[in-house]
């Protein structure tokens, strides 16, 4: 009896049931297809009231729940940890994600040695040049510093040596979905180094992809600026943080615009390769 509804223990001498829980009640509660204990994962034993999934939190999930280009923690800049459930960005990008080389060293944002994180808000580059960026292959994968190493979150990451997780699709120097292109970040399909889908959303055609921001209050994201590939036609508004993703462009050279009623327009010339994604930042003001 002791798994029976209404008896605690052994020396119960009532067996009445007291009111049955979600874990008893022969219902579906959560629409799982899987009804009370033991059946159902999510309960605990017949006396548990919550059949429910466990709800698994924004930074977590895999999706990129705010449409920045950045997935989860530590990648997007709006999460602070695995257990985040909210990954906006915040209004003011840190200076290791703004899209910015604000230590002018030509390099910026997570390409930087001087940012171990999206979240890092000094992009000054430290004395000692950090494992995932002193071009050396230090934990002997094959692999050699951000953005090519998955055990590196950033440039200035000091520790290049990988999780003990099996290396996903974009970082096993596999051409996994035939396009010619390997890993991250040379196949378009590819996100980042963690990214475990190298499948590519078009082959025949390129991405124009990147943020723009305002020079003058300090690089703060510029909501609904239109980027425009010259000729083609093709474009995007940017969101809240500034970002944008022009998909469909065919190869070549263009000049690429970007426009705001409230700032000067601002022109670019950037090369589209097929399969492949051109980053372009603007800074209006």
């Amino acid at each position: 009896c002791y798994n029976a509804l209404g008896v605690y223990n052994a020396s119960d001498d009532d067996e009445t049931n007291n009111g049955a829980t979600q874990c008893s009640n022969g219902a579906d509660d959560d629409g799982d297809s899987l009804i009370d204990w033991p059946q159902d994962p999510q309960c605990t034993g017949v006396l548990d009231d919550d059949e429910s999934a466990l709800v698994i939190p924004a930074c977590s999930n895999g999706i990129d729940d705010d449409s920045d280009g950045h997935i989860d923690y530590p990648f997007d800049p709006g999460c602070q940890n695995s257990t985040d459930t909210d990954e906006t960005n915040p209004v003011v990008l840190p200076a290791c994600s703004d899209g910015v080389d604000n230590d002018l060293d030509g390099l910026f944002d997570l390409m930087d040695p001087g940012c171990t994180n999206p979240f890092d808000d000094d992009e000054t580059d430290p004395v000692t040049t950090p494992q995932c960026s002193d071009t050396t292959d230090n934990d002997g994968d094959s692999y050699t510093d951000y953005p090519f190493d998955p055990g590196c979150s950033g440039a200035g990451d000091d520790d290049e040596s990988d999780d003990p997780v099996p290396a996903t699709q974009c970082s096993d120097g596999i051409d996994n979905d035939g396009d010619s292109f390997v890993d991250f970040p040379d196949d378009i399909g590819c996100d980042d180094a963690a990214d475990n889908d190298e499948s590519n959303p078009a082959m025949a055609t390129g991405q124009i992809i990147g943020y723009v921001v305002d020079f003058w209050a300090g690089n703060t994201p510029i909501e609904n600026a239109t980027v425009t590939v010259v000729g083609p036609g093709n474009n995007d508004d940017t969101n809240a943080n500034g970002f944008y993703l022009i998909t469909g462009v065919s190869p070549g050279s263009y000049t690429i615009s970007a426009d705001h009623p409230l700032y000067p327009s601002q022109s670019l010339t950037e090369s589209v390769v097929a399969g492949r994604r051109t980053w372009v930042y603007f800074a209006l003001g």
